[in-house]
């Protein structure tokens, strides 16, 4: 037996009882977040499922992240669906991790939003669903617990969005069952993600290939669907949106200047350049809002005008941004970001803010609307003139360029490409 089969076997019973206890700060605060809402067995859960808007249609969401982790894509056009009418279940991608005791079995679900209700299943292995496939049995796991779920909630058939190729085969075994449809949800380019099992970035052409429909959020990744089997007449891009963001009043000119960022704080962050802002623009404060995901970003922890503001809730975000006078989009040039519609864009102009960034192929179409720089030279200058840019005539056009840029509408698209 492998090293690894080994360890995969050991490890929900020692993470459990013995490395969360002994260090609560190291478990995933999305592990006990799952838990707020009141649960039920799936088995008997009908009471806790309402029925189906007359027109409605059921979506079954097979996510890359938890829900719970940060405000994603998926969760954004789950809402945008709930909120016209349609039901949507999303599956707990951790698969028994989060469950909080080593007895609890059973499929569980909860209403975590109007029209939104989140499936928990444990597979016997609770594996971290991108270090591996998942078996054939453990995909027929799944596939029972999706079967018993349409049964309770009175589903004809899930329209399925898979945003991550692991749960490919869940998606046929759904499919060859009821007719449920298949739309692969290509929003990232999965080879950019060091953390990422070889095999699972491999299953994406598969998935890509067989899916009904495949959606992207940005023109890079549909070519790079239309290269790995993708056919163009299914193969269409849905960009990323905004949700309702409230005016931000515009800070006194006469205050210390603030710029913020907000979102991951990953590899892809360009620290080098943000340090050089930062030493360069001595008198102004930088307010990193994120999860510090990189040991790269340490390199910013002695700056004294640069402060880390941790994960924020969604909720808090037009809070935040309220208290910065430009807002940043510092990312490496790299494959992953090149690919990448970044949702933050749309948050910082629907706010009125204006925005620095690296040149990204998707922010070409509110050039605009963005202060672009280049390298760790370029990002002081690029910073001031946003500061400057901020008379009341800048801040409309800004909040104009995406006032049609909504969740709403991107659902709306989603429903009118649907095959069937």
């Amino acid at each position: 037996m492998s090293l690894r089969i080994v360890k995969e076997r050991v490890r929900p019973w020692y993470l459990r009882h013995i490395w969360f206890p002994a260090f609560p700060s190291r478990k995933p605060p999305c592990f006990d977040a799952a838990w707020q809402f009141p649960h039920l067995p799936l088995e008997g859960a009908g009471p806790l499922i309402d029925a189906a808007r007359e027109g409605g249609r059921d979506f079954l969401f097979l996510p890359m992240t938890d829900w719970h982790v940060r405000i994603q894509r998926p969760q954004f056009l789950a809402r945008a669906l709930a909120s016209l009418g349609h039901r949507c279940f999303f599956l707990n991608p951790h698969l028994g991790r989060q469950f909080q005791r080593s007895s609890d079995a059973s499929p569980q679900i909860a209403r975590i939003a109007p029209n939104i209700w989140e499936l928990h299943v444990r597979l016997p292995l609770e594996p971290v669903f991108h270090h591996r496939p998942l078996r054939e049995a453990e995909s027929r796991i799944l596939a029972d617990a999706v079967e018993l779920l349409r049964r309770v909630a009175e589903v004809s058939r899930f329209v399925q969005i898979a945003g991550f190729p692991v749960w490919r085969r869940l998606c046929e075994l759904v499919r060859q069952s009821s007719g449920s449809p298949v739309v692969y949800d290509c929003h990232d380019l999965l080879s950019g993600f060091a953390g990422i099992d070889a095999a699972i970035v491999a299953e994406e052409s598969a998935l890509a290939s067989e899916a009904d429909l495949v959606i992207c959020s940005a023109d890079r990744l549909r070519d790079h669907c239309l290269h790995i089997g993708a056919h163009p007449d299914r193969c269409v891009v849905i960009r990323n949106a905004v949700t309702a963001t409230p005016e931000i009043q515009p800070r006194s000119p006469w205050a210390t200047h603030v710029v913020g960022y907000v979102g991951a704080l990953e590899d892809w962050f360009d620290v080098e350049s943000v340090k050089t802002a930062a030493r360069a623009l001595s008198d102004h404060r930088f307010l990193l809002a994120g999860r510090i995901e990189s040991p790269k970003l340490q390199a910013l922890r002695g700056i004294p005008n640069v402060e880390f503001r941790g994960e924020i809730p969604g909720e808090d975000v037009p809070g935040f941004l309220a208290q910065i006078d430009a807002a940043l989009i510092p990312f490496l040039l790299t494959d992953l970001t090149l690919a990448a519609d970044p949702i933050k864009l749309y948050e910082y102009l629907a706010a009125g803010l204006p925005v620095v960034s690296s040149r990204l192929p998707e922010t070409a179409r509110f050039a605009d609307h963005i202060h672009f720089y280049d390298g760790p030279a370029g990002m002081a200058a690029a910073i001031r003139a946003a500061i400057d840019d901020r008379n009341d005539a800048a801040r409309v056009r800004r909040r104009d360029s995406v006032r049609n840029e909504t969740w709403t509408s991107r659902a709306r698209t989603l429903l009118d490409s649907l095959p069937c």
